[in-house]
């Protein structure tokens, strides 16, 4: 059986290879080697050199794409697991990889944890065609956001024993015990940067507590003191999240919030919103936007496009009732806001949706590969 990882990362863009890089080197089981290759030529002569057990490859590359490459790899060794990355907009390279038998696909830019958990699929597939012994892989990303979740929640509650309390759960997970600094500082700084962006996504701002932590972070000597720093930025941000609370604006936005979450599917207006929070409709819309960083008006139609997005995975589902249920009347204006904001049509993205969720028309019988 074998045990250790081999990745071997195909992007053109050197920055691109940079960051499929650093979020690789945070995973667990660690990969033992790690190679480059920078277009689909010389990903073809790696792959028959360096033996990748998973290969995360461009699409869209000068030359030999991405696609033709994986045709010639897949002739050679039907082990690899293969992962592309593309981009909204290119529903035709995505279904290409599909035809090829990609195991998964990524759209840029790739999140962490959307990247973790691509991965954490792929090493589950080896390890179900024997490829990797079982229960290598018992860290999985559905772990790490359920711990992450756990952190945030500690955080929007204003909770600073909790939020430390997971924020030290969270990393033991993310670093292994005998990791370096480098590894542990790695962990720390995506840590910071997802609880970052769900603050700003949240309140419409960095908490002040933010810069600090990553000044302290730069400085940490070893695996302790990195830990250090994160629990101090848990609590300081918890006990800042405690103080927002306590505002008597903010107990108004709340209750505009929960107006909100209660009603989105249904026509509310500015005049609703800021009734509930018992403000004047021109004093509650300086507040809503100083509090969340979004107007009215873009806050319920984010509300709403999220929704949308959840009813477009059901192919079964007609574009009508989906605006419907996600409380847009007008079925054009849906559209049009969508692609406005999403940089795709309703139906590339549901044709994306549901090609990622049924990522495997990969087992085919001889005839069928003859026929193909």
């Amino acid at each position: 059986m074998k045990r250790a990882l081999r990745l071997l990362i195909v992007d053109d863009e050197k920055i691109e290879r940079d960051c499929v890089r650093f979020f690789a080197a945070g995973f667990t089981p660690p990969f033992a080697a790690i190679s480059e290759a920078v277009n689909g030529v010389e990903a073809v002569d790696a792959a028959k050199v360096f033996r990748p057990d998973i290969i995360i490859m461009d699409i869209k590359m000068p030359g030999k794409s991405g696609v033709e490459a994986a045709e010639e790899i897949r002739a050679t060794d039907s082990r690899v697991r293969i992962l592309f990355l593309t981009a909204f907009g290119e529903l035709d390279s995505a279904r290409a990889a599909f035809r090829v038998r990609a195991d998964d696909f990524m759209v840029k830019p790739v999140s962490e944890i959307a990247f973790r958990e691509a991965l954490a699929r792929a090493v589950l597939s080896l390890e179900e065609a024997g490829a990797l012994e079982p229960g290598e892989s018992a860290l999985t990303a559905g772990h790490l956001r359920e711990a992450e979740g756990t952190l945030l929640d500690a955080l929007r509650q204003g909770l600073p024993e909790q939020a430390e309390r997971a924020a030290k759960r969270l990393f033991d997970m993310a670093v292994r015990a005998d990791g370096g600094v480098q590894e542990a500082r790695r962990a720390a700084h995506g840590l910071l940067n997802a609880i970052d962006r769900s603050m700003v996504a949240e309140f419409g701002r960095s908490l002040s507590a933010r810069d600090a932590a990553f000044d302290m972070l730069r400085e940490a000597r070893d695996r302790a003191e990195t830990q250090a720093c994160l629990l101090f930025a848990a609590r300081a941000f918890a006990e800042e999240l405690a103080r927002l609370k306590a505002e008597p604006q903010r107990k108004a936005i709340d209750a505009a919030l929960a107006f909100i979450a209660e009603r989105w599917h249904t026509p509310i207006t500015l005049e609703d919103a800021s009734a509930a929070a018992g403000m004047s409709k021109f004093h509650f819309s300086r507040v809503f936007h100083a509090a969340t960083g979004n107007t009215f008006t873009d806050y319920l139609c984010a509300k709403r496009m999220e929704r949308a997005k959840e009813l477009l995975a059901d192919p079964a589902l007609p574009m009508k009732r989906i605006c419907d249920l996600a409380g847009f009347s007008d079925p054009s204006y849906f559209s049009s806001a969508f692609k406005r904001r999403e940089g795709i049509s309703p139906s590339e993205y549901r044709a994306l949706s549901v090609a990622k969720k049924n990522p495997k028309p990969l087992i085919r019988s001889p005839r069928q590969e003859q026929d193909s």
